[in-house]
């Protein structure tokens, strides 16, 4: 999915980095949280293996 930039948008990204930040950082602890939940009960694993690929 391609994001387009109004103009002018450029000046009001400053905080845009510290955004990503936050946004990786949800993401790795979900992935854990996803991770260990599929350890311990390996039926919630997606039909197409990915979870369990990631999980072992």
């Amino acid at each position: 999915m391609a994001l387009s930039n109004p103009p002018g948008c450029a000046a009001g990204s400053g905080g845009a980095p510290q955004r990503v930040a936050q946004l990786e950082e949800r993401i790795a602890i979900l992935t854990d949280l996803r991770d260990s939940l599929v350890r311990r009960m390996p039926w919630l694993a997606a039909p197409d293996g990915t979870a369990d690929e990631q999980a072992a």
